[in-house]
């Protein structure tokens, strides 16, 4: 009986094999990047939120746990170019630890700094899983900050605050 291994070497050393081009639709530098997730340790550190979606779209269409869950554990770094998509997409993976490093983040997303109960955007409401969204309208409502800020005429949200004591409720 032959194992996996030399039924494999018996394809490849097929003098019939002719090589061929597989059609990838993705540039060649997120490809290099996916494969440096799959085969380097460390990998390397993604920059971009774009990046990193690019990867995880990859991992998921080629089967790729690996990629994933190296690309799941680099997450912290970006987050602090992309708070908002860090925690929606830690609500999808049902990651609170990740979730509480994008909030500690948010006070530099210029767009979502100063986010309250009544103008979140529709768009955002839909992101997260509800469970993460309300634990987070939960800590809006408990951990605003008694201070006003003159310059936007609002009260600050404490985001410090906000990550250490959020968790995901229903």
């Amino acid at each position: 009986m032959k194992t996996h291994s030399s039924v494999l070497r018996d394809m490849l050393c097929d003098p019939n094999l002719k090589p061929s081009t597989i059609p990838i639709d993705t540039k060649s530098s997120d490809l290099e990047l996916f494969l440096d997730y799959m085969m380097k340790f460390p990998p390397p550190l993604v920059r971009y939120w774009s990046t990193a979606a690019q990867l995880f779209s990859l991992a998921d269409r080629y089967g790729c746990p690996i990629v994933h869950d190296r690309l799941r554990f680099r997450l912290g770094d970006i987050a602090m170019q992309a708070p908002w998509e860090v925690f929606c997409f830690a609500s999808h993976e049902n990651d609170s630890d990740l979730a509480r490093k994008a909030l500690e983040k948010m006070g530099q997303d210029l767009t979502r700094n100063e986010m309250t109960l009544t103008d979140m955007a529709a768009k955002d409401i839909l992101k997260p899983t509800a469970p993460y969204l309300v634990g987070l309208l939960y800590q809006l409502e408990r951990n605003r900050a008694v201070t006003w800020n003159k310059r936007s005429y609002r009260n600050d949200v404490n985001w410090d605050i906000m990550a250490k004591y959020f968790t995901p409720r229903l």
